[in-house]
């Protein structure tokens, strides 16, 4: 036992004394990777963060909405956790990031023109690499932030993909086709009251 714990204090010993023989490497070494890290931060671009949030509501049920006058259900559904997820994919998705630049282009902002489809594309692509999304644990929330290089672009560019998310968000839950059939039967159901009266 005597003998190991010898041994043990002399290879410490002899690290010690690697240690210090080599002590001027060792400083160089940290030297040069703390002078790498002062350059890095310093010589990098600046980059900030524009934040926004999208507070989900549950939608009410109606018994009949042709019962004008009488009581409805005033019963609202909870928004569930895979609702949450699926406005997440509608937020996050290409086609919301092709819309804003296309109405950045319209809007004559970050040099863009409506009809060049490459560079569109391309901006898409930039938004869609510095967005990101998450939720709000135990809310209907959902957080949204952007990466860019200026602060005021940042909020523009943010802006217009949450105005692009509406619109998205309206053409998946209310297409076209079910607003022009609501309308044809409220139009035949105004005609059925006019003649009744």
């Amino acid at each position: 036992i005597q003998s190991g714990y010898m041994r043990t204090q002399d290879y410490i010993r002899e690290f010690f004394m690697i240690f210090f023989i080599q002590k001027k490497i060792f400083l160089a070494i940290l030297a040069a990777a703390v002078a790498v890290g002062i350059a890095v931060i310093v010589l990098s671009p600046r980059v900030y963060q524009a934040q926004g949030a999208i507070v989900l509501k549950g939608g009410q049920v109606l018994e009949d909405p042709t019962n004008v006058g009488e009581g409805a259900d005033q019963k609202i559904d909870a928004v569930t956790e895979t609702d949450l997820f699926s406005e997440m994919e509608i937020l996050s998705s290409f086609s919301v990031f092709r819309r804003a630049a296309t109405r950045l282009a319209e809007a004559g902002r970050f040099g863009l023109n409506p009809d060049d489809e490459a560079a569109l594309r391309s901006f898409a692509g930039r938004v869609q690499g510095n967005f990101s999304t998450s939720i709000v644990p135990r809310s209907n929330v959902i957080k949204a932030s952007l990466r860019w290089e200026s602060p005021k672009a940042a909020e523009t560019v943010l802006d217009h993909v949450f105005a692009a998310y509406r619109k998205q968000r309206q053409s998946v839950y209310n297409p076209a086709e079910a607003q022009q059939f609501f309308q044809n039967q409220l139009r035949s159901y105004q005609n059925n009251l006019d003649t009744l009266e």
